[in-house]
């Protein structure tokens, strides 16, 4: 498959072989094996919650837009997309045991035939960083979410942990630059947490680690 614009869907058939219904939160991570440039070892690309009676399987597709395999470049301030391979694992943890190599994937920047990267722009992108690890900072001893808007910003935002409580939210209205916006007193222990919201009514959905 490529992903040269738009979206690709990622489906799984998720088992529960125990004898009482339960829970999972199946996780979709990226690898860029031949990447040209730097690339983290994986990256959190989608979650999705799934509730599956004893001895049911349940199928689960989550979606990975195309510019969710875009990298920032600081030095032309823009979001860059190269010609290459995707590995899509899917599993229950970020762990390499628990992961599964679900699908192999090629992304196109338009530079047909190369490797070279190119600049890409998002339409209707209010916010250049809400991706982890920006999504969740810490301020001294404060914690909170951290924003950067392109310009001004309606926002309404929920951390959840990972049994679906919510444990922290933020609304308002920003105008440009970069926010820090505190989750309050609530404290937030290490480990994965779930932020979605809306951000100038555009949806977004990550996991995030706090340490």
């Amino acid at each position: 498959d490529n992903l040269c614009q738009a979206s690709i869907n990622v489906s799984v058939d998720v088992t529960n072989s125990s004898t009482r219904a339960g829970e999972e939160v199946v996780q979709m991570y990226v690898k860029y094996p031949g990447a040209a440039v730097a690339r983290p070892n994986k990256q959190l690309r989608g979650f999705k919650r799934v509730a599956i009676a004893a001895g049911a399987t349940s199928t689960v597709t989550m979606t990975l837009p195309y510019r969710d395999v875009a990298y920032w470049d600081s030095t032309s301030s823009t979001w860059m997309v190269e010609n290459g391979s995707v590995q899509i694992l899917v599993g229950g943890s970020s762990a390499d045991a628990d992961l599964k190599l679900t699908k192999t994937i090629t992304t196109c920047s338009g530079n047909a035939g190369t490797t070279q990267a190119k600049s890409v722009k998002f339409p209707d992108e209010a916010v250049s960083s809400l991706t982890c690890p920006m999504a969740i900072a810490r301020h001294g001893s404060s914690i909170g979410i951290t924003l950067s808007f392109e310009s001004s910003a309606q926002y309404d935002i929920n951390v959840f942990d990972l049994k679906g409580a919510r444990v922290g939210h933020v609304a308002g209205k920003l105008t440009s630059g970069s926010n820090f916006l505190p989750l309050g007193k609530t404290p937030l222990h290490p480990g994965l947490y779930m932020v979605s919201g809306r951000i100038n009514g555009n949806e977004y959905s990550k996991m995030c680690m706090v340490k």
